[in-house]
């Protein structure tokens, strides 16, 4: 805080030329001071130690609206944009995947959706479902909600065949962007065929769950 030293009523201006400069020369080194910190040409903050705040709110102008970034306060934190964490993540309380496509009864996803951006699909393809390519290191989980069985069309997916053979069956799969290819790492009540995944003797081996 800038050391201002007051000037009295029965002070004269002539005699108070020179503390009037010393308390402009006092505010001009703090603003500076505060400058350093807060650019207000490109509205930035650099050099600060640490933040102390109730919340913080990070948002962008877009179109003359508000997009929000992240919004962080003592009940949790929400990140509105794709995050990119460069070191190891923990959880100690649950992980929580909620984003899906379709509805557990009935299903109600198209049989080639042209993209991917949640983390389960409910099915009920009549049709073999077609699976479009994903991101890299995306994780999916695809349960067939019928009581027949569902088809998986095998394009760009590390398998021969592949069927959710009754009502609750699932499969969940990792892309792999290096070659474009989604790859088994769970299932239940679902059967593969694969050269290279399963055991069986003789013929094409298959994996059912």
């Amino acid at each position: 805080m800038a050391n201002i030293t007051e000037i009295l009523g029965t002070d004269s201006i002539s005699s108070s030329r020179l503390t009037l400069n010393s308390n402009f020369t006092a505010i001009n080194d703090e603003v500076a001071d505060i400058t350093n910190l807060i650019d207000p040409v490109t509205s930035t903050i650099t050099g600060v130690d640490s933040i102390s705040a109730e919340s913080i709110n990070l948002s962008t102008l877009s179109g003359g609206s508000s997009l929000n970034i992240a919004s962080i306060d003592s009940t949790g934190a929400t990140f509105s944009v794709t995050t990119d964490f460069g070191g190891d993540v923990t959880f100690q309380k649950k992980v929580l995947k909620t984003g899906k496509l379709g509805s557990p009864s009935s299903g109600s996803v198209a049989s080639s959706p042209t993209a991917i951006d949640v983390s389960t699909i409910f099915t009920a393809a009549s049709a073999p479902l077609n699976l479009p390519v994903g991101t890299d290191g995306q994780e999916i989980t695809i349960i067939n909600t019928l009581s027949s069985a569902v088809e998986i069309n095998t394009t760009n997916i590390a398998a021969n065949t592949i069927s959710l053979d009754n009502q609750n069956s699932s499969i969940t799969l990792r892309f792999m962007s290096t070659n474009s290819t989604w790859y088994i790492i769970g299932l239940y009540a679902t059967t593969v065929t694969s050269g290279s995944i399963g055991l069986g003797l003789g013929g094409t081996p298959a994996l059912g769950i």
